[in-house]
């Protein structure tokens, strides 16, 4: 069980981590000039180099049980690559306010999902009832009047950037349920997220 100190700094972690990523939309949208998928593109490959810079001790330890798993490894690493393409693209077609919210808040539903349907887990009546009251808010976000200064100049524009919000939220559902599984087989942490 971990102490209530553990607890505590591990909250604030998860929300420092929601404070950034709910800020990386906000970011780009101040290089206009540059397309959504260059900006995707560039943050996957300097975040995936850094990152396997400060894991390779780890991969090293751990390559055998890496590779023991291609499926899993495979899912997790096309999600990974298709999750920042998504997601800024989203934030050019429908706007920051709405493409940020969606793919956030669409990320624990389909974690939730792929948890229920492939780990074969219950969903607790406390996750259920935030997950109404979070997805209500996400519809009236999404289904409520832009300037329309925010968005381009069609509303389809605006649907096509919804959706691509929510391949957002399940590319990055299915990262993160991918590196917990790898975790459950004993792959360090540093491993599964590189």
């Amino acid at each position: 069980m971990l102490s209530k100190n553990a607890t505590f700094n591990g909250a604030i972690g998860i929300i420092i981590a929601g404070v950034l990523w709910g800020t990386t939309g906000t970011a780009a949208s101040f290089t206009a000039n540059v397309s959504p998928l260059a900006t995707g593109a560039f943050a996957m490959s300097i975040g995936g180099v850094l990152l396997t810079l400060t894991s390779l001790a780890n991969l090293r330890q751990d390559s055998a049980l890496l590779l023991a798993q291609p499926k899993t490894l495979a899912v997790g690493g096309l999600s990974v690559a298709l999750y920042p393409l998504a997601f800024y693209s989203a934030m050019s077609l429908s706007g920051v306010a709405i493409g940020s919210v969606v793919s956030i808040a669409s990320a624990p539903f389909f974690t939730v999902l792929l948890e229920r349907l492939i780990s074969k887990k219950s969903i607790s009546k406390t996750w259920f009832t935030s997950f109404v009251v979070g997805g209500l808010g996400v519809i009236f976000l999404a289904a409520g009047k832009q300037d329309a200064a925010v968005v381009n100049d069609t509303d389809s524009f605006q649907y096509w950037g919804i959706l691509l919000a929510f391949i957002a939220g399940l590319t990055y559902a299915t990262y993160s349920w991918t590196a917990r599984r790898m975790i459950e087989q004993g792959i360090s942490s540093n491993s599964a997220m590189a």
